[in-house]
């Protein structure tokens, strides 16, 4: 066959109606299923050793989907949207090297469930059309230097490796775009490969033109499994994305008819194939990633009428068997040649992750051509995978230097709501008192659990409910949100609702969650506050003047909770008692600010995070209610906000290199609301020039996934169990509830700056703490100075320290 001639034969062969399901099969497609699952759970306990966007990967990528597709589970594509937002949709470095390319397949066939993800196909389009734009003109072998400066031998696909890696991408590129000009550089790419490393006798490949004069010691040919394996595979991949009409389908359709004869022959009685199609005594051992290849191809083949059932699916059947002693009692695949270029040895447990992905298609299209897949709906299956990514197991166990800013956001909005939710979704319904759990340990405190937890949500989700609904995903999961905080809102304040709230019936914490609930109203006005109808706003003040009269018993933090409340009578009623937000902002501005942006928790020092869960972010909330209401009290606002910066720089140098920080003082269960003034300080645009806002992010993240996902942080419900990092319950303080840990969410208020604020643009970059701790030559810190220590009423922001 030629390929100029076979590419201007008119298409014949498949038309796109799957065969019959093979009749008295031997397979059973429970032990099919119930053997990819356990694979695909396997893998997903145990991280591979390369990074996501190698191209050892991406079968497992594809696999992964797969499994998900024909069990209808869709933890397993969940664990591919993780890695592919972590990573931007971004491909490898090399512009146009096939591996480099090659995780972009998992990435379309993602981004075609939900077109409107465009932010999963603009990367690999845009790569795309940089190569299509920019062509390697020049021909050459792989063993041949390229003339053209910074041309490498690999810039064109020069390997049969390669016709895996990068059409079947090209080709789905195509089906979303509609624009044949993919497909035609397809065309172009595959001819050189064809014409030179395709034998015609042998209806087999040489991995590259270096084998095409090498025999073995028993002088046959050297027709490597696995390369042979990526092509027979990659044509069913590719095929499947190229319309049944298109002018050269034909040529891939004979290709793939014209190699199964030669596969077929070359399977060994064990039912594998071995790493020399040739000759395999040169390595006599069954090899499974090429197996694996093979047995998905020839079920594809069966399935779309290609291949003869009669004749195939009976290799199928001893593929799959022979493949089922390569996978041991717990799923992990063995038996698998390590990354290489020709047959070479190598154990029975040797294990690299396109063997397990190989394993995982081969499966997946045996219950396709059986009948037997979950016929899934993918836009469905989609949304379930879509609906978080914490918790979702990295597939890599090679961390990232940086997650990508779509991760960080994602990622945050995702924890959020996985938080927010079994607390707003109740409320809501008027089942909070119903669902919530109280335990034993709790029962002192169970009088204001329910508003502790209702509180300190929305005190959290506030900024980010107000940015307002819109079409994006995000901004259709937040206005599901406004409306679930508005309702729970409205339930709690209704004297005649089920889950009307304690807001001062039982003192005296309910004051501190009014002053949470006020702190929610001022952050999101609009949202919460806008729409209300008259009776409804009407109960909400009157469930915050029925804390007003909580009698004041701590000298510390809670001085604040009056004063926010007063200011958010003054913001929405007009009336206030403007004497509690004096008091308060006299208690800390004069008498206990300590120095250097921290303030004591009353007369007292205590190294813990009180300045962040409390004190400045609500003493700089009610001094902007000052400023708004023209008060003299807000001419206290400059220098607060100078201290309130410097605390947040404090808290970003805390984060260690690893992405934790020193968990110490009490309230150590309110976990990340440690960072609360460092989110807050991003929220409201006022970070040092010297805090860079991608460091911070990136940060953030690192904190927060290191918290959210630790084990035992969620109840099997979905509540918070109290801990720091996982349950802990020994960090419990006789105050705490499972209410209280709701407090968390304010660690996550920068989610209230719009996704295409420059915070969540900017390029990520190490935190202080990382760049100190790699080496880098990092600016001295320096501290905040005032008068003894006391109140200094003019900005010192970025004033040296003598």
């Amino acid at each position: 066959m030629v390929l100029a001639v076979a590419l201007a034969l008119p298409v014949v062969g498949w038309t796109g109606a799957a065969a019959p399901a093979p009749s008295g099969s031997a397979l059973d497609a429970g032990q099919v299923r119930a053997t990819i699952t356990r694979v695909g759970d396997w893998q997903l306990a145990h991280p591979v050793e390369y990074g996501t966007l190698h191209w050892a990967v991406a079968p497992l990528l594809d696999g992964l989907i797969d499994t998900s597709l024909t069990t209808g589970d869709p933890k397993y594509l969940a664990a591919v949207i993780r890695a592919g937002t972590r990573e931007g949709w971004r491909l490898g470095p090399n512009t146009y090297h096939a591996d480099d390319l090659a995780a972009g397949h998992a990435w379309m066939r993602i981004y075609l469930m939900d077109p409107t993800r465009t932010e999963r196909l603009e990367p690999f389009k845009r790569r795309i059309d940089e190569i299509l734009a920019n062509p390697i003109t020049e021909n050459f072998t792989f063993s041949q230097e390229p003339q053209t400066p910074g041309v490498s031998n690999t810039d064109r696909w020069t390997w049969i490796d390669a016709l895996y890696m990068a059409p079947p991408a090209f080709a789905l590129l195509a089906q979303a775009t509609k624009d044949e000009r993919y497909l035609q550089f397809v065309d172009r790419g595959f001819k050189p490969v064809y014409d030179t490393l395709f034998d015609p006798q042998a209806k087999l490949f040489y991995r590259d033109d270096r084998f095409i004069n090498r025999r073995t010691a028993n002088g046959q040919k050297i027709f490597w499994s696995r390369g042979n394996g990526w092509v027979f595979a990659g044509l069913p991949l590719l095929l499947d994305a190229m319309p049944a009409d298109y002018q050269n389908r034909n040529f891939y359709t004979n290709l793939f008819k014209e190699m199964a004869p030669a596969i077929l022959a070359a399977q060994q009685p064990d039912g594998l194939w071995y790493p020399n199609l040739a000759d395999p005594k040169q390595i006599p051992l069954g090899e499974t990633s090429g197996s694996a290849l093979f047995v998905f191809g020839m079920a594809w083949g069966i399935r779309h009428g290609l291949l003869d059932p009669a004749t195939y699916w009976p290799a199928v059947e001893r593929g799959w068997n022979g493949l089922l002693t390569q996978i041991n009692t717990v799923g992990a695949v063995g038996g698998v040649q390590p990354i290489g270029a020709e047959p070479e040895g190598f154990g029975l447990d040797s294990r690299v992750a396109y063997g397990t992905g190989g394993v995982l298609m081969a499966g997946s299209e045996i219950l396709r051509a059986l009948g037997e897949d979950a016929k899934t709906d993918s836009a469905k299956l989609i949304e379930q995978a879509d609906a978080t990514l914490v918790g979702v197991p990295d597939l890599s166990r090679r961390g990232l230097k940086f997650n990508s800013p779509l991760f960080d956001r994602t990622y945050a909005v995702d924890v959020l709501t996985k938080i927010a939710e079994p607390v707003l979704d109740a409320l809501s319904k008027g089942e909070l008192k119903k669902r919530m759990p109280v335990h034993p340990w709790e029962e002192n405190n169970a009088a204001w659990t329910h508003y502790e937890a209702f509180a300190r949500t929305l005190a959290g989700i506030a900024p980010w409910l107000e940015v307002g609904p819109d079409d994006t995903p995000e901004g259709r999961r937040r206005a599901r949100f406004i409306g679930l905080a508005r309702q729970s809102l409205i339930n709690a304040t209704d004297p005649a609702s089920p889950d009307f709230l304690n807001f001062g019936t039982i003192p005296d914490q309910p004051l501190v969650e009014s002053g949470y609930l006020a702190s929610a109203l001022l952050a999101a006005p609009h949202q919460l506050w806008d729409f209300l109808d008259a009776d409804q706003k009407a109960n909400v003040l009157d469930a915050l003047r029925t804390s007003r009269n909580i009698k004041l018993e701590h000298n510390n933090n809670w001085y604040l909770y009056p004063a926010i409340i007063e200011a958010a009578l003054w913001q929405f009623d007009g009336d206030a008692d403007l004497r509690r937000i004096e008091i308060a902002v006299t208690k800390f501005v004069d008498d206990w600010y300590l120095g250097d942006g921290v303030y004591g928790d009353g007369p007292q020092f205590h190294l813990d995070y009180y300045n962040s869960y409390v004190i400045h972010p609500m003493l700089l909330q009610v001094l902007r209610v000052a400023r708004a209401k023209h008060h003299d009290v807000s001419r206290f606002l400059p220098v607060s906000e100078d201290r309130g910066r410097r605390y947040a720089e404090i808290l970003e140098r805390l984060i260690s290199p690893e992405g934790t920080f020193p968990v110490m003082g009490r309230s150590s269960a309110y976990r990340f609301a440690a960072f609360y003034q460092l989110a807050d300080t991003a929220l409201n645009k006022d970070l040092p020039d010297r805090v860079d806002a991608g460091a911070v992010r990136a940060g953030l993240t690192n904190v927060i996934m290191r918290m959210v996902e630790a084990p035992g942080t969620f109840d099997r419900e979905g509540w918070l169990n109290l801990g720091a990092v996982g349950s802990q319950p020994s960090l419990r303080e006789d105050y705490n509830s499972t209410g209280s840990l709701y407090i968390c969410l304010t660690g996550l208020v920068h989610l209230g700056l719009p996704a295409d604020d420059p915070f969540w643009t900017a390029p990520p970059a190490a935190w202080t703490q990382r760049r100190i701790w790699a080496g880098e030559d990092v600016p001295r810190d320096r501290a905040l100075q005032g008068p003894d220590g006391a109140a200094n009423t003019e900005s010192t922001e970025g004033k040296d320290d003598r």
